[in-house]
């Protein structure tokens, strides 16, 4: 509506309407992996970094449409100079986006993560290593309620049947239905995003990009075919969100992993 009501209101003026996708982390500018606040992905990724989410209601196969937000500003400056030159009275759309050039599978997501806490991993309170498995994913939302709960069970040291102390027992029970809320509340806003395989249009983007000069693609690139979504994510999103430890009130620990001193693991 909003849109709908610039286009009726602009007269002569030309108009630039810019759709991005998921905004994440900056991949280069001001500098790789900034941003203010936390995102989308980042409640997931920390989440399953300690160890909270070991299974995810979707579909594996999904795409997550994400952009860093510094391609997303650089298209926006290259689409306002081009249309305040030109000075057309005329309104154009950019969708900024990666699913249809570059699609960030959800699978994949997950697989990288996992790579990151991996080479990485979080602590707990007893200051020892947070070991995660593969992502495991469900297709309806009872199963996957289900293996939580009794995850978390198992994870929380409630199955320990040689805890006889009752207080322990309560205590451990209270951080159990904690953690599993959690999870839960996690799955249901997220699950139109993780059983999502549509694909964002984004051909006025690239031509828009077609059209700048090598100096101009350097200094304001927004080419979301380059990017390296493995890279990305375990060198420059996770390591370079300082947020990511504030999402639940916790304390996370989060180093840059060069690739080549990961230790391979695939999923």
């Amino acid at each position: 509506m909003g849109e709908m009501l610039l286009n009726s209101m602009r007269g002569d003026i030309p108009l630039v309407i810019i759709r991005p996708s998921i905004i994440e982390s900056s991949i280069k500018e001001p500098f790789p992996g900034w941003i203010q606040g936390s995102r989308m992905l980042d409640p997931l990724i920390l989440s399953y970094g300690k160890g909270w989410l070991p299974g995810f209601l979707g579909d594996p196969k999904a795409v997550i449409d994400v952009v860093p937000l510094d391609m997303v500003v650089n298209a926006s400056i290259a689409a306002i100079a081009k249309h305040g030159i030109a000075a057309k009275p005329e309104l154009n759309v950019y969708h900024v986006g990666s699913s249809a050039v570059n699609p960030l599978l959800v699978h994949d997501l997950f697989k990288f993560s996992c790579n990151h806490f991996t080479c990485s991993p979080l602590m707990n309170s007893e200051r020892t290593n947070i070991r995660i498995n593969e992502m495991k994913f469900f297709n309806s939302m009872d199963n996957f309620a289900s293996y939580i709960s009794d995850e978390i069970a198992q994870r929380s040291g409630l199955m320990d049947t040689t805890i006889t102390d009752s207080k322990l027992r309560g205590k451990l029970e209270i951080k159990r239905k904690k953690i599993v809320e959690h999870v839960v509340h996690l799955a249901k806003i997220y699950e139109p995003y993780m059983v999502d395989r549509g694909r964002f249009d984004n051909q006025n983007t690239q031509k828009l990009m077609e059209g700048m000069s090598l100096g101009e693609m350097r200094d304001f690139g927004f080419n979301v075919g380059s990017i390296n979504w493995e890279d990305y994510i375990l060198n420059v999103h996770i390591p370079g969100s300082p947020y990511l430890d504030r999402v639940l009130g916790i304390l996370a620990f989060a180093f840059i992993v060069p690739l080549e001193y990961c230790p391979e693991k695939t999923i």
